[in-house]
């Protein structure tokens, strides 16, 4: 499920939710940003996962914590 505070972030939103699961994975395993989207590229290489749209989901994960 999309995170509430991720609503407001067009960049944040566009992940799917497949992509949010993945993105929250990372964050709770401890990845750093740079390992996050590698995870993310090698897990759905059809999408180009911008340094920002990767920051915005994770700054609207630890703004929910």
């Amino acid at each position: 499920m999309v995170p509430q505070t991720a609503i407001f972030s067009r960049n944040a939103r566009a992940l799917t939710d497949e992509q949010w699961g993945t993105t929250l994975s990372c964050f709770d395993t401890g990845l750093d940003m740079n390992s996050t989207r590698k995870t993310l590229a090698r897990k759905f290489p059809q999408r180009n996962f911008h340094y920002k749209t990767v920051k915005n989901a994770v700054d609207a994960i630890q703004s929910m914590q």
